[in-house]
């Protein structure tokens, strides 16, 4: 804590009244290290996960984020967690900054603020359009999707709609791509994601059930016939 004083002097060197004022330099608790987004990364609008270093005898934290690098905006957000990780909602494309400052108890119980950290500043752009995939059965599985400009796509069958298993995954270049699926009669989902010449990526698109009713089924599995292959009856 400081004491600051001022008080003028005229033309003739005669010197005025002093005012006082109490100044408190705030320089603990330590501020945060930010850690992502990296500095000038480009994110997608929406919801942006923000990172940083945990400090041992902090009891929260406090994120000021903003489109103006004062923080001076009407739109400046202020978070606050017990984790030093934050999820902003950015709807506004451009640039953006970020800072945080520690919280934590003085010796009579009080929170105190410490300095915000170094501004960081993240690059927001539209978010990438998530394909929409419709498909067709022969031998295979053929799924197709509108093309986006500059984007590749990367492609998952899993047998179960929360994709925690996995069996198929393939990133391509062109809006199609075709599967053999083994038979069984349980169903497999697909799902697909865009990818832009940046890396940034898009939601996946909605889990899709893909039928197998095709595969005769009996209690045991598929239904095969002489030569070992499962009996097909219809596919959708």
């Amino acid at each position: 804590d400081y004491v600051l004083q001022v008080r003028s002097i005229d033309g003739d060197g005669v010197f005025g009244l002093i005012a006082s004022a109490p100044l408190r330099v705030k320089t603990t608790p330590l501020p945060p290290l930010a850690q992502s987004p990296s500095q000038n990364k480009t994110v997608q609008t929406g919801s942006v996960e923000l990172q940083c270093t945990d400090l041992p005898d902090a009891s929260h934290y406090q994120l000021q984020y903003s489109p103006s690098a004062d923080f001076s905006s009407s739109d400046t957000a202020i978070l606050q967690q017990d984790r030093c990780q934050f999820t902003a909602n950015i709807e506004k494309i451009g640039t953006h900054y970020w800072r945080v400052a520690t919280l934590e108890k003085d010796p009579a119980g009080q929170v105190q603020r410490g300095p915000y950290s170094d501004t960081s500043q993240f690059i927001a752009v539209a978010a990438l359009a998530v394909p929409e995939p419709k498909w067709a059965f022969d031998d295979l599985l053929h799924v197709h999707w509108a093309a986006i400009e500059g984007s590749h796509f990367l492609t998952q069958v899993a047998t179960d709609k929360d994709f925690t298993h996995i069996v198929l995954s393939q990133t391509v270049t062109e809006p199609q791509v075709s599967f053999d699926l083994p038979p069984q009669c349980t169903p497999y989902y697909f799902r697909l994601q865009s990818i832009d010449g940046e890396g940034l990526r898009s939601k996946f698109s909605a889990a899709r059930l893909i039928s197998m009713e095709s595969m005769i089924c009996s209690p045991n599995g598929p239904v095969l016939d002489g030569s070992g292959r499962a009996i097909r009856s219809r596919a959708r």
